[in-house]
């Protein structure tokens, strides 16, 4: 020990016998800080500096810009689930986001973001890969695609291996129509969902997913909406082509929909499949039930709103990175992409749909106040 250690131990009446922790000694004060607010025995010494140790095991580089054993070790003293297995995670995820910045001067500056952001963003992996991720999709030259056609004609546009999240409402196969009319002899505002025969809608998901697989990357999410009834058919498509199921959410709507009253309870709800390619992470964990106003249907019977796509955009993918949904309708899920500063891919058939999802996009970041999410409307997860 040095000397000038030695002296700070004795001034603070810390008894310390020589290489007791097996420590570097800088580190030993907080140690016997630990010791003492833990009434550690010679037997709690043995056991806890071995796991202490291990705090230290990063390479030195990394404990010098961001995971500096005195804090590191402190701040495990303060929260079990911080560990030195989370600290050597977060040094081989920093690697690997090193590894992928090919100029020193973007080092320098990953390596500045880890150092300023010590002790909060830089100590969540998390957002040490989403670092990664928009460096990544800021080198892509892909441009975001509104597509006037059937999905099938283009898909071919879509580079492989650069989707991150598919967002898809295909048909339910309910042979819906939209039908709310107070007065009856006016016709009905939209047609009939195309494909929307149980056998028809399963064929249109099959292969639309069949499809895109490719072009997703090697870890993406997909979020498919369907109904409760088809569900467990759409699951087993959805497995059959090479999909991990993940889960099912549920979006709670603010009306009922249609329905016998006398016989049926009031559906207030519609599914969400949530399915994997490969074994992506999620930004931000959410709980499985999404509470989000529905929208008037004057553009389209059956258009999702907006403030209950952007979270999950958002959560499942990093700015820049591209989000796919072929059965366009008017765009909802393009303009949250758009606003959610993500690149978007899709394709609309009909061409009055087409038309409006166009100009939805094109006004949403000169009329963001029409998309604004009031505190009454907020999403809940």
């Amino acid at each position: 020990m040095a000397d000038n250690q030695r002296t700070i131990f004795e001034a603070m009446g810390v008894e310390i016998k020589p290489n007791e922790y097996d420590l570097p000694e800088n580190l030993w004060p907080l140690i016997d800080k630990i010791k003492r607010k833990s009434k550690w025995t010679a037997e709690d010494i043995d056991y806890w500096v071995p796991k202490l140790r291990s705090f230290c095991e990063v390479e030195e580089k990394w404990q010098n810009i961001f995971l500096s054993p005195l804090e590191t070790i402190d701040l495990a003293g303060k929260n079990k689930d911080f560990t030195a297995s989370t600290v050597k995670k977060l040094a081989k995820t920093a690697q690997v986001t090193e590894d992928a910045i090919p100029t020193p001067a973007e080092r320098t500056k990953f390596h500045k973001w880890l150092s300023d952001n010590s002790k909060g963003n830089s100590w969540d992996f998390r957002k040490i890969i989403r670092y990664r991720r928009e460096f990544e999709a800021n080198q892509e030259d892909a441009k975001s695609q509104w597509i006037f056609g059937d999905w099938r004609e283009h898909i071919h546009t879509i580079k492989d291996n650069t989707g991150r999240l598919l967002l898809i409402d295909p048909p339910y196969g309910m042979d819906y129509h939209s039908d709310r009319r107070s007065d009856r002899r006016t016709p009905r505002k939209h047609s009939k969902i195309e494909n929307d025969t149980l056998d028809a809608a399963l064929l249109e998901v099959e292969g639309s997913l069949k499809a895109v697989y490719d072009k997703l990357a090697t870890n993406a999410h997909v979020l498919c909406f369907c109904h409760w009834k088809t569900e467990a058919l759409m699951m087993e498509v959805i497995r059959g082509i090479g999909y991990t199921i993940r889960g099912s959410l549920i979006w709670y709507k603010n009306n009922a929909g249609m329905g016998d009253p006398f016989t049926t309870f009031a559906p207030q709800h519609e599914r969400i499949i949530h399915a994997v390619k490969g074994s992506p992470i999620l930004f931000k964990r959410k709980p499985d039930v999404a509470t989000a106003a529905k929208v008037r249907t004057d553009n389209h019977p059956t258009e999702k709103p907006i403030n209950l796509l952007k979270p999950f955009i958002e959560c499942t993918t990093a700015k820049g990175e591209l989000v796919i949904d072929m059965f366009g309708g008017v765009a909802s899920t393009h303009v949250a992409a758009k606003l959610s500063g993500r690149k978007y891919w899709g394709a609309e058939k009909v061409k009055k749909f087409f038309d409006i999802g166009k100009q939805r996009i094109k006004t949403c970041d000169s009329q963001t106040s029409i998309y604004e999410i009031r505190d009454s409307d907020i999403l809940q997860f």
